[in-house]
């Protein structure tokens, strides 16, 4: 059963524990006419760039956007130890019902991430920080291995001293495994 529960700070709208959000029957001034009626209706959710769903209330002459999940965890989940972040338990981004929702901190909503594959850890080239690529980094250790100096390597690639250093240390502690 739907259940419905205003929005704490906007009592425009309201929330439903199915993770719907729809605006209250009311009338609201308009500049040209006085005032004008708007209807009860359920909004449309616009997904943003993170892969969750979210609504514009107005607000006075504004509009404030608001995280789905976030509006139902704030009406209807307690959070009696002040946790700052809300989980998606089922890993959808998209599944903003009450049961598949619950308060976390940012440690614990990261640990649930990585066990359920939702966040990989990205090392070597596939991390968006990498300045070499895999050949770039066989070249390096074989300089290395030669005699080459850091400061040399570094040079040559266009790398800090210390990247030449930690792309070494990383080769020989995989080649020690």
């Amino acid at each position: 059963m739907e259940v419905w529960k205003d929005i704490q700070e906007n009592d425009y709208y309201q929330v439903s524990n199915l993770g719907r959000v729809k605006s209250k029957e009311r009338r609201v001034p308009h500049a040209k006419s006085g005032t004008v009626s708007v209807k009860e209706r359920i909004l449309k959710p616009a997904m943003d760039a993170k892969g969750y769903l979210r609504v514009a209330l107005a607000k006075g002459r504004g509009l404030k956007t608001y995280k789905v999940h976030r509006l139902v965890a704030d009406a209807f989940l307690e959070n009696p130890e002040n946790k700052p972040q809300v989980n998606h338990k089922d890993g959808d981004k998209e599944n903003n019902e009450v049961v598949n929702l619950e308060w976390v901190t940012n440690q614990e909503n990261a640990i649930h991430a990585a066990r359920t594959g939702l966040w990989e850890y990205k090392r070597g080239v596939n991390h968006h920080r990498s300045k070499l690529n895999e050949y770039q980094v066989r070249v390096l250790r074989r300089m290395k291995e030669v005699g080459c100096t850091n400061a040399y390597i570094a040079e040559c690639f266009g790398v800090s001293t210390s990247c030449v250093k930690r792309t070494y240390k990383r080769g020989v502690k995989q080649e020690a495994n």
